[in-house]
């Protein structure tokens, strides 16, 4: 089934990449940057882990872990303990 017309326009605006003109949120560089910079830094050693004698699934579970571990602590920072802003 083709979807609706309407899904398909495009919206027009004069810069595609819209996330360019924003800020970071205010806290992020002292609060978050250094845990998702370790965060990433454990991501990485994962993905570089050899997988040898696992099923594919199971060589997905961490970083799956990580990334939902990011996820969570923006969310928690953000919503729970207010401690950043949009």
């Amino acid at each position: 089934m083709p979807l609706p017309q309407r899904w398909h326009k495009k919206t027009k605006t004069k810069n595609n990449n819209n996330n360019s003109n924003k800020r970071a949120p205010e806290g992020f560089s002292e609060i978050l940057e250094p845990t998702l910079e370790a965060l990433e830094h454990e991501l990485r050693d994962k993905i570089k882990e050899t997988n040898e004698k696992k099923r594919k699934t199971e060589s997905m579970w961490p970083v799956h872990q990580i990334n939902w571990q990011k996820s969570r602590y923006v969310y928690d920072m953000y919503y729970t303990y207010h401690r950043i802003s949009k």
